[in-house]
């Protein structure tokens, strides 16, 4: 195993940058040093609505994993009453449909989000 890290180390190829451009990260000597955020494309604005738009999605998924965690509950516990087990069922109908609307609101959201207007 020492051998192993050995090898690594002695290896050049195992860096993934060289050193000028280690040297160009810790110390810019270029022109494009100088990019604002708006010239790099990305404000904290347009990296705060991402974010914001990624958790209200991901939330929506953990919602709908409870959901049917739930349902499945008040299927089980219907067990033989059929007016119990058809309400638990239509639940589980609905929310089916909307966890298809959210992964097509995504998909769309996504789509328009990455449009080069």
């Amino acid at each position: 195993m020492i051998a192993f890290f050995a090898y690594q180390l002695m290896n050049p190829s195992v860096f993934a940058l060289s050193e000028s451009e280690l040297k160009e990260g810790i110390i810019p000597i270029s022109s494009n040093a100088a990019l604002s955020s708006t010239q790099s494309g990305l404000s904290l604005i347009d990296y705060l609505l991402g974010f914001a738009r990624d958790s209200i999605f991901a939330v929506m998924a953990l919602l709908a994993i409870g959901m049917f965690l739930f349902i499945g509950g008040r299927l089980v516990v219907a067990r033989g009453n059929p007016e119990e087990f058809k309400k638990a069922l239509q639940s589980f109908i609905y929310a089916a449909v909307g966890i298809f609307l959210v992964a097509f609101a995504y998909a769309i959201v996504r789509l328009v989000a990455g449009l080069d207007i």
